[in-house]
């Protein structure tokens, strides 16, 4: 199936402004202007910090989660005597902002979490914005709207440890009880907060921004439940009791569908819920979804919601399934449903370069000889292509997997097996492929240049998990999500199913 590319009027470009720089390439249209100060001294304190700032056209939660096509990331050196200015091209009425400090060497420090730290912002705005000790604080045109998103943030619920005390006590229904009790309270207050500002927002943004105060209040109650329940099967089976006797959401009075798209939290919990749900219908909880896994939600997606909200949450799921290898079925079939170009486009953008026969990304990853290595090294190859970083469990384990699959070609020249590690320190990737914990004999192992995780390939291909493997032939991707091996072997097998299952990828791939 061909789809029709969706052409959307959309400048990816920023112009980033200091006392002694000028403008080379003016911006035509509507802007967002950051103007940013720094005064919080731990971020003074870290080792050639800059700031991050991550916008995109789409409403979604976590903006970190999209690929490299659906948001743009502007940087820019921290200034700490004088204003941080940006000027980012705005091509809908409203954005979605992200904003961070980090340092290029060792960990990142986000001054909020992922989620709770993509602003709403509207096309035009003009703003200043401290980022000190306490968080952030803005003035200026259009400053209104984020100071309460920062205040609502605030106010988000903080289950303290007498909460969590009854987790480990094990009184889960007493926990589950208390907690949505205590988490109805805080979102009253919220509602109330807002309430009292609402002469200070348009129609459309008071009633956004009252989606997304019931999206904080669900989604992480969900989130909470998802994470819990790999405890003990009590309590997943007390969630089971607690969950189906609770009056669902569903809906909010008074808000159209469309509103509800526009909020990235309320679609957000949607999804989350969706999720946990359908993987309360598996035998196994946290087994990795499979096809029925997918299609259930999908058509469970197509019964409860219409219009706008069904096609923005069709896309997310599929988005959210991306490290299940059953996902890539659905793809044609979910976006011939959806009936919003913008939400197809969406999709679009995400999938498309996961597309079994779409050229692979080239690139350029210094190889452990010191060679530079790119895409025409692999000419008439078959690369099995394995991410990984040091300190990954996941990514030792996967190796000892893989041995099977190594054995079972090491013989065949046809086969190169290239390992990608993302790691920041150069030395700290010599040292692991030293101590044979994460790749095998006769890899071709290629470091991302201390980029990690900004690297280009990594972010084009939206690699957040890890192991992840991809397979290529002749420089043409044949697998974006193969089958993985694992350690366990069901009994009457010599190697594990997954071992198998990619095996039998790659044959398909000599052919």
């Amino acid at each position: 199936m061909k789809h029709i590319k969706f052409l959307f009027v959309s400048l990816f470009s920023i112009v980033a402004l200091d006392a002694f720089s000028v403008t080379l390439d003016p911006i035509i249209g509507p802007t967002i202007t950051l103007h940013i100060k720094i005064t919080d001294s731990n971020v003074m304190k870290l080792k050639e910090p800059f700031l991050m700032i991550t916008t995109s056209n789409y409403p979604i939660s976590g903006l970190q989660l999209l690929s490299s096509a659906q948001k743009t990331t502007y940087r820019q050196d921290i200034k700490f005597n004088g204003s941080n200015t940006f000027i980012i091209p705005s091509p809908q009425n409203k954005m979605y902002l992200h904003i961070s400090c980090s340092k290029r060497t060792g960990s990142k420090r986000s001054i909020f979490n992922a989620l709770d730290n993509v602003y709403i912002i509207n096309s035009g705005s003009v703003i200043n914005c401290t980022i000190g000790e306490n968080g952030f604080a803005f003035s200026g045109s259009g400053s209104k709207m984020l100071n309460l998103q920062n205040e609502l943030i605030r106010l988000n619920y903080q289950p303290n440890y007498s909460i969590y005390r009854m987790v480990e006590l094990r009184k889960y229904l007493k926990y589950f009880n208390l907690r949505n009790v205590q988490a109805d309270s805080v979102l009253k207050v919220q509602l109330k907060l807002l309430k009292k500002h609402k002469s200070d927002l348009n129609k459309t943004d008071y009633q956004i921004l009252v989606a997304n105060c019931y999206g904080y209040r669900y989604y992480w109650e969900i989130y909470a439940y998802n994470l819990e329940a790999q405890q003990n099967e009590i309590y997943l089976d007390s969630l089971k009791r607690f969950y189906s006797g609770k009056k669902k959401l569903g809906g909010i009075p008074l808000l159209s569908d469309s509103i509800l798209t526009l909020s990235p939290n309320y679609s957000n919990y949607l999804v989350e819920e969706l999720n946990m749900l359908g993987k309360m219908n598996q035998s196994n909880y946290y087994s990795v979804p499979e096809h029925s896994f997918i299609s259930n939600v999908l058509l469970d997606i197509k019964r409860k919601y219409v219009g706008i909200l069904k096609d923005k949450l069709l896309a997310m799921f599929l988005m959210r399934m991306i490290n299940s290898p059953a996902v890539l079925g659905f793809y044609e079939s979910t976006f011939d449903v959806i009936k919003s170009d913008y939400y197809k486009h969406m999709l679009q953008e995400f999938m498309e370069p996961l597309t079994k026969g779409q050229p692979f990304k080239d690139f350029k990853l210094f190889g452990e000889d010191s060679k530079i290595y790119s895409l025409a090294d692999f000419k008439n190859k078959i690369v099995v292509m394995d991410f990984w970083y040091t300190g990954c469990v996941n990514c030792s384990i996967l190796k000892d997997a893989m041995k099977p699959v190594y054995d079972h070609y090491k013989e065949n020249n046809k086969v190169v097996f290239v390992s990608v590690s993302i790691d920041k320190s150069k030395e700290m990737w010599i040292q692991s492929l030293a101590g044979g914990k994460y790749t095998h004999d006769g890899s071709v192992n290629l470091f991302t240049n201390g980029e990690g995780q900004d690297n280009e390939l990594i972010k084009f291909y939206n690699i957040s998990g890890y192991p992840t493997l991809k397979v290529i032939k002749n420089g043409i991707l044949f697998s974006a999500i193969p089958p993985k091996p694992t350690i366990g072997v069901q009994p009457g097998l010599t190697i594990s199913r997954g071992a198998t299952e990619l095996i039998e990828t790659i044959d398909e791939a000599l052919k």
